[in-house]
């Protein structure tokens, strides 16, 4: 099990040789649980994306067949060091390496992708952002993903994310929402910061 991190903002599209992490499965936080801050940077911030899981193997995917191979839906939460300029250039520049440490992504639960509908709102942070289904571009991804590495049961993909940080501080719970046109708030994501 691998989980694949795209590095796009919501609505636009990946590109042919997309950027992206892939991240070990000791990165998932077990569900209920927390996320703990580890102490190798004094600042972080979590950025919320999209989540799918792979329901079947594949490799070079045609987009026409794609939803076939992802079965679920989830918000999930990433966790990522603030680092300055000269810490940056230590690492090597390369943020992704830095997000690779056990329990930094946390998913909300699964959702059929039906429940989403064409539209939908996330709520997070007091703040609503509208969501038009196309924009999240999820068979474009895994089909593009294919084309490089077989995605196989169980992989997580998150194919893009939500435009806006989040400062992350100890003792902090993430909660958002998602609203689907016409329906109820579905409890998404509820992750508590140690």
């Amino acid at each position: 099990m691998k989980i694949i991190a795209l590095n796009h903002p919501i609505g636009t599209l990946p590109t042919m040789t997309p950027s992206l992490d892939v991240i070990a499965d000791s990165a998932l936080v077990m569900p209920g649980k927390p996320m703990f801050l580890p102490d190798f940077s004094p600042q972080w911030s979590g950025r919320l994306y999209v989540a799918l899981r792979v329901s079947r193997l594949g490799k070079a995917i045609s987009e026409k067949f794609a939803s076939r191979y992802y079965d679920g839906v989830a918000l999930a939460l990433r966790l990522v060091p603030i680092l300055t300029e000269k810490e940056l250039q230590l690492a090597g520049g390369s943020k992704g390496l830095l997000g690779l440490f056990d329990y930094c992504v946390a998913l909300g639960p699964w959702m059929p992708v039906e429940t989403l509908g064409s539209k939908m709102t996330l709520t997070f942070q007091g703040e609503n952002i509208p969501i038009d289904a196309e924009q999240l571009q999820l068979s474009k991804t895994i089909s593009r993903i294919s084309q490089y590495a077989t995605i196989k049961m169980g992989d997580v993909v998150l194919p893009c994310s939500f435009p806006n940080e989040i400062a992350i501080v100890v003792n902090q719970v993430v909660d958002a929402t998602i609203t689907p046109q016409g329906a109820s708030p579905i409890d998404a994501l509820h992750v508590r910061i140690k």
